[in-house]
């Protein structure tokens, strides 16, 4: 099941549960120091007048015209290459457009070129719409942290919501008692429902995930940036949304990251990798646990080699990867 109807799946127990109300300024909790009104003010004017002019609204209709959705993207490459989250598997039927514009909204047809079956991202062309300012893809994972203050931009652009701050309140590494393909950040914002599929702005200005769900209780749930990368990495070499395959299983009665089993002729076999090994990190990406792996290499790229460092007894190895492309 994609994230997206995973997120939008939650019973509402769960996401009370989750929905912890926001610290504000006035209120700190614990040893938290308030931010006052007017820096916060500050950040997000700064923020929207640097990304606002990446944004457009997406929509989506069926062949009949009728629209199914409407959202968030954000231009990151040529030809009006476009980022979004699509809601449900059966979005890649649709038809998509593009509004967008500073001073008046103009139309434009969009192509689909990909699109991520699991975490619901999908990246349209949008050839007509001309040169566009981008929002420029980080290096490394996103750098986040709870308690850290995000910001969506989100289109249309015409009242205070445009730009919505918030708030990250953790990590969720599973959600209803099911172990996620790929940890999503939960959030404190009171973001429109237009504003899925709207670029994550880090306090640094630069882009750190994609709003994939904002619910009416001030919570949440957004991918982190590195899937985005994933994402153009998968449609440059292979045209398409392709899922990476290692050959690897771990081990599951323990949080420490080991080596359970290899598939013969896989990736991780040939690269020299065996059973019992401890990861240590991933790409230059530390792993801690179980799901820091599965969290890594939910964004490798089939045909990219990744290093690999192990702890094999009292031994150090660095193995280089190449994950094979698994068949949807």
């Amino acid at each position: 099941m994609p994230l997206f109807q995973k997120l939008s799946a939650l019973p509402a127990a769960i996401i009370a549960a989750a929905a912890i109300a926001p610290t504000s300024a006035q209120e700190p909790h614990g040893d938290e120091k308030p931010v006052p009104q007017p820096e916060l003010h500050e950040l997000r004017d700064a923020v929207y007048g640097r990304h606002f002019l990446s944004v457009a609204e997406v929509v989506g209709s069926t062949a009949a015209g009728i629209r199914t959705m409407r959202g968030s993207g954000f231009f990151v490459g040529a030809r009006g290459q476009l980022v979004t989250a699509l809601p449900t598997p059966t979005s890649g039927e649709l038809r998509f457009s593009v509004n967008y514009g500073t001073e008046s909204m103009r139309h434009f047809d969009a192509e689909l070129l990909a699109a991520d079956p699991y975490t619901g991202l999908a990246l349209l062309a949008v050839p007509e719409i001309g040169d566009v300012p981008t929002i420029p893809l980080p290096e490394g994972p996103s750098p986040l942290a709870p308690g850290d203050f995000i910001y969506s931009v989100a289109e249309p652009a015409d009242g205070a919501n445009a730009c919505t701050p918030g708030r990250v309140a953790g990590k969720e590494k599973a959600l209803d008692g099911e172990t996620l393909g790929a940890s999503v950040w939960r959030l404190h914002i009171d973001a429109p429902p237009e504003a899925v599929g709207a670029p994550l702005i880090a306090e640094d200005m630069r882009l750190a995930g994609v709003l994939l769900l904002s619910e009416s209780d001030r919570v949440g749930y957004a991918l982190p940036v590195e899937h985005v990368g994933k994402l153009l990495r998968d449609y440059r070499l292979h045209g398409r949304s392709r899922p990476a395959w290692l050959g690897l299983g771990m081990t599951l009665g323990t949080s420490t990251p080991v080596v359970r089993s290899l598939r013969e002729g896989g990736p991780a076999a040939a690269a020299g990798l065996n059973e019992g090994d401890v990861i240590l990190s991933i790409g230059g990406r530390p792993i801690d646990d179980y799901q820091d792996v599965i969290d890594t290499c939910s964004s490798l790229t089939a045909g990219l080699p990744v290093d690999f460092h192990v702890l094999r007894g009292l031994d150090d190895l660095t193995l280089s990867v190449t994950p094979s492309a698994r068949e949807d």
